[in-house]
This record gives C-alpha cells, structure tokens and sequence, in this order.
C-alpha cells in the first residue's frame, strides 16, 4: 500500500512537470506566433 501511494505521488510529480513544460512550450509557440 504505502508502495503504491509512493508510485502514485511519482506520477502525480511527472504529470505536473509534463503539464508545466506543455504550458511552457504553448506560452512560447504563441509568442513566436505573435511575431509574425
């Protein structure tokens, strides 16, 4: 149990740095966007 709830926070840390970089790169793909 306290293995799973370990695997389970791992996740939760991926998925709210992939979820930050995907916002990151959005951010930067409408400023690149806004110069053209």
């Amino acid at each position: 149990m306290v293995e799973g709830d370990a695997i389970v926070r791992r996740d939760d840390q991926w998925w709210s740095n992939t979820t930050e970089a995907l916002h990151i790169w959005v951010r930067l793909l409408f400023s690149e966007a806004s110069f053209y």
